[in-house]
């Protein structure tokens, strides 16, 4: 079953195309994705939009069959079908016994000038902002560390995302997590750590170089609050004045497709999107958009098909409502098998 955009949705894309106010912030670091699928005007009358949908690339070609994942921040690989991560999220203990740090040339003990090992130490840990995008950088040399900590919430799902090749990252609860002392590290191959919070405490993500130096950015975001199949009624408020992004999650099931209806008032506008990763574009909204509609309600019967539902690693998949004032509206969510 596939997605495709009715006149009206043309016409919101057209309007954003043409210089309509776009979905996110203008942040220089890390460009939000901003662009949607063009199309020409249908039967449905235009829509005066105050914004619209991070769900496109700069090509803004309509895509009318399976859909593929857009253009995401720099910093997260994305492509046509979504990267096979196979990150199963961690069940029982989460302690594990240290890689073979031979292996990994990830020895604590570094040689020193005066070739006595020195010991691992990795500095002060630097702070990291939660679904702030790419933000937490490193520039590194071969066999050289740094510590970074952020604060989590119970029951939260949370993703490392950003590190692989020659960098690797190992997250403990201690500021003395090391390659020999941690509960879970990054996949090597994707560089992604997908992991959730029992209780509301403070990780610590040491991130190191074997084989060479490096330096780049990553990021760690949350997977939005949790929310129900059927009928659940949202009253959202810009906490500043401005506009804001709100991000839930639901639970998918292998095999089956979704469809998604907003119902509410016609004003104000609202855009929603929806990923299978919670990775933040800077701005706030989802990096991993496959679909995305801006403008009044309702919404109706929104199709998010099986094979797009495929992509996600988590077994959630992520939804993106931006306001940019005061509303109260409806969202069902409905399995179709």
């Amino acid at each position: 079953m596939a997605l495709r955009w009715s006149a009206r949705k043309q016409v919101v894309a057209g309007l954003f195309l043409a210089g309509v106010s776009a979905c996110g912030s203008s942040d220089t670091s890390t460009p939000e994705v901003d662009s949607g699928p063009g199309g020409g005007a249908g039967d449905a009358p235009a829509r005066d939009l105050a914004l619209a949908p991070d769900i496109g690339s700069d090509s803004a070609t309509a895509r009318d069959g399976s859909i593929g994942l857009t253009d995401a921040p720099a910093g997260i690989e994305t492509s046509a079908e979504a990267p096979s991560l196979d990150l199963a999220l961690p069940t029982g203990d989460l302690a594990q016994t240290g890689p073979d740090l031979a292996q990994l040339g990830l020895d604590q003990a570094q040689p020193g000038s005066d070739g006595v090992d020195a010991p691992y130490d990795p500095g002060p840990a630097t702070p990291i902002v939660v679904n702030t995008g790419n933000t937490a950088q490193y520039n590194l040399g071969d066999g050289t560390w740094k510590l970074f900590y952020f604060d989590t919430e119970a029951g939260q799902i949370y993703v490392v995302s950003g590190l692989d090749g020659i960098t690797h990252g190992y997250l403990d609860t201690s500021p003395s997590v090391s390659p020999s002392h941690y509960q879970q590290a990054t996949d090597p191959v994707s560089g992604t750590l997908l992991f959730t919070a029992p209780t509301a405490q403070r990780y610590y993500l040491a991130v190191g170089v074997s084989g060479g130096g490096a330096s780049g950015s990553f990021q760690v975001a949350d997977g939005g609050k949790p929310i129900s199949l059927g009928t659940t009624a949202l009253s959202l408020t810009p906490a500043d004045g401005g506009d804001a992004h709100y991000v839930y999650r639901f639970p998918i099931n292998p095999g089956s497709g979704y469809s998604l209806t907003l119902e509410g008032p016609s004003q104000p506008n609202v855009a929603c999107s929806v990923a299978p990763r919670p990775e933040r574009a800077t701005g706030g909204g989802l990096g991993y958009t496959i679909w995305g509609v801006g403008g009044s309600l309702p919404f109706t019967d929104e199709t998010i098909p099986a094979t797009s539902v495929a992509n996600s690693t988590s077994g959630f998949y992520f939804i993106d409502i931006r306001i940019l004032a005061t509303i109260a509206f409806t969202i069902t969510i409905t399995e179709t098998p």
